[in-house]
């Protein structure tokens, strides 16, 4: 399946990877995810790995980090599962992105992120560097990505 790009404003954002590899697969006992063998959107070294699970549907991120983040999405069903909005802190081009279970996304540092996640989706994150609070985080202000959130 496609992953659907709803919004492009600007030029596009560069360095932005996508793809629906992430079912390996899938048999009547389970599925079989990959998040990452080796690389996945440039990514080649990973400093944090993290699982997010979700209790209900929620708004996350509105802030970017100087290095490269990628993500594996992880729920029941067909349905969309998470929505990525990008938006590049230099150029401020847009793209917004829907994903499905198994879809995954990777992005370089210096996008800023706002995520709508589904209630029991799981994303599987990945960064190129360990995360350290104190200087990890860079809010940046994101109005434009509340209208695509399934709450909406």
């Amino acid at each position: 399946m496609t992953i659907e790009k709803l919004l492009v404003e600007g030029e596009g954002i560069e360095g932005v990877h996508t793809d629906s590899d992430g079912v390996a697969h899938t048999d009547h006992r389970r599925d079989i995810y990959v998040a990452f063998n080796g690389s996945l959107g440039g990514i080649s070294t990973v400093g944090q790995i993290k699982a997010l699970v979700m209790r209900e549907d929620c708004r996350l991120g509105g802030h970017f980090h100087t290095y490269q983040e990628a993500y594996l999405v992880v729920g029941s069903g067909d349905g969309i599962q998470a929505m990525f909005c990008l938006e590049d802190v230099n150029s401020g081009n847009k793209e917004v992105y829907e994903l499905r279970s198994g879809d995954r996304i990777a992005f370089p540092g210096e996008v800023a992120h706002v995520v709508f996640a589904r209630e029991g989706s799981t994303l599987v994150g990945f960064d190129s560097e360990p995360y350290v609070p104190e200087r990890s985080d860079h809010v940046h202000d994101m109005p434009w990505a509340d209208a695509y959130n399934f709450q909406e």
